[in-house]
């Protein structure tokens, strides 16, 4: 589990998916994904990256979640 660097979101990762979460615990977005249960944002805060066998990489958009 991550916690994003403004504080707002949480990274979750599990054997198939990375869930990111806003702070509150709503459910954001889904990733399917394969790997160990590492997960990690960037320092500014727009992408995660998860490790395993493979490592996966997704960049988005914050204001997409926050709505602003």
């Amino acid at each position: 589990m991550s916690f994003s660097p403004d504080g707002k979101m949480i990274a979750s990762a599990g054997v198939t998916k990375v869930k990111l979460w806003s702070i509150d615990g709503t459910l954001l977005t889904t990733y399917d994904r394969f790997g160990s249960n590492d997960v990690n944002f960037s320092p500014d805060g727009k992408s995660i990256a998860s490790g395993g066998k493979e490592i996966s990489v997704w960049d988005f958009d914050l204001q997409q979640f926050s709505g602003n």
